[in-house]
């Protein structure tokens, strides 16, 4: 019982260490797959920032332009008004590129220094070219040409060197989260397919080692509740059962079967003389001799104190008489022993026999026709057996 304690218990304790570790991957991935989330969609806001400032700024060249060639109090009021979309896009955007050093962000350090710098470049030039399209609203003739020209270059330089590298930063940085959050999720696919495999692997040794263990353990458990302690002949309890099982196999099949009631001629004699222990031990041995002296469809029962039982299924009454008296010759011709190892006196049995159906319809009917056989046995000599 302590090695089945020990084994369950070092059973249990690999399930729940597993189990924790198991939740313990789960958790981490799922935070990264937050994570991923949360910087894929901190992107696409980025991206997003992105080209309402270049959608902006390049209605401020449009109207600038359009300005130029002839002015208007309307055109002034949609630049102005593109202007302030300009300027709060690039603040947003400066915002989302900076704060995402405070975020678990997995890029690396150079991704994060590219897409600053861009900002900042972005920034310093946007500065210039918002110097160069006011200008060309305060000024007149030529000088506005002169403006123009200038913002357009800076525009170009902000729109190829700095804009179309962020936007493909940020397309790249797109696609690298999707890369891992497929990675991540394909490795909790395997860590599933493992568990799963597990757990069906903790089920087939569960129900082998139930089969092994515990149907073995209920095996033995029901075997000494059949079992007589000093003698492992089965006992009383099994006799009950053993008789109904007969007595319906034998109606359904048309057979007889019969029983020998055995008691020890002297036995309380032998006791007093030599000891309960030599007692117990002639017990022992004497039942010993008699599992050994029947057949394997027989059943040896201790009935009580020296009282024992034989068992003969599908066997006529005569035929166990001549069982009966074989193991009578047996025990009598048999020398046992003393506790201190020198021989006892001469051992004998007597014994009566009663069948089935012949001597009654139950099993208690059939032990109490046996009973008054080895009665009479008894009262005739003893180391008889008697038949009805």
């Amino acid at each position: 019982m302590s090695a089945f304690k020990i084994k369950l218990g070092i059973g249990l304790m690999v399930l729940i260490i597993v189990f924790f570790l198991s939740q313990g991957i789960y958790k981490k991935n799922i935070s990264t797959l937050h994570d991923y989330i949360y910087e894929a969609i901190d992107f696409t806001e980025q991206m997003h920032t992105a080209e309402l400032f270049h959608t902006s700024m390049h209605e401020m060249l449009i109207l600038a332009g359009n300005y130029a060639e002839k002015p208007g109090k309307t055109l002034k009021e949609g630049y102005d008004n593109y202007s302030l979309k300009a300027d709060n896009a690039l603040k947003k955007l400066r915002h989302l590129t900076i704060s995402t050093e405070d975020m678990n962000d997995h890029r690396s350090t150079e991704d994060r220094e590219f897409c600053i710098d861009c900002v900042e470049n972005i920034t310093s030039r946007f500065a210039l070219l918002k110097k160069q399209l006011d200008a060309v609203f305060l000024s007149t003739g030529d000088e506005r040409t002169v403006h123009l020209n200038k913002a357009k270059e800076i525009f170009d330089d902000i729109f190829h060197n700095y804009y179309v590298k962020l936007h493909n930063q940020h397309q790249k940085q797109i696609t690298d989260v999707k890369e891992k959050s497929h990675r991540v999720k394909r490795t909790m696919d395997v860590y599933f397919i493992a568990q799963l495999f597990f757990a069906l692997l903790c089920g087939a040794l569960v129900l082998f080692y139930f089969d092994r263990t515990v149907l073995k353990l209920y095996a033995v458990t029901e075997h000494l509740t059949v079992t007589d302690p000093l003698t492992s002949l089965h006992n009383r309890h099994y006799l009950k059962r053993y008789m109904e099982e007969e007595i319906d196999r034998s109606v359904r099949y048309n057979k007889q079967f019969s029983i020998a009631m055995i008691d020890i001629d002297n036995f309380k004699k032998y006791n007093d003389t030599y000891g309960h222990q030599a007692g117990d031990k002639l017990l022992k041995d004497l039942s010993s001799l008699l599992k050994k002296n029947i057949r394997k469809t027989d059943r040896a029962i201790r009935y009580g104190g020296e009282e024992l039982l034989v068992a003969f299924p599908e066997t006529p009454k005569s035929a166990a008489f001549e069982a009966a008296e074989k193991i009578r010759n047996t025990i009598a011709s048999h020398t046992f022993m003393l506790p201190d190892k020198n021989p006892s006196p001469p051992v004998t049995i007597s014994a009566g026999i009663a069948s089935f159906p012949d001597d009654g319809y139950s099993g208690e009917a059939v032990i109490k026709k046996a009973d008054d056989m080895l009665y009479k046995a008894k009262n005739e000599g003893k180391n008889i057996v008697k038949v009805s």
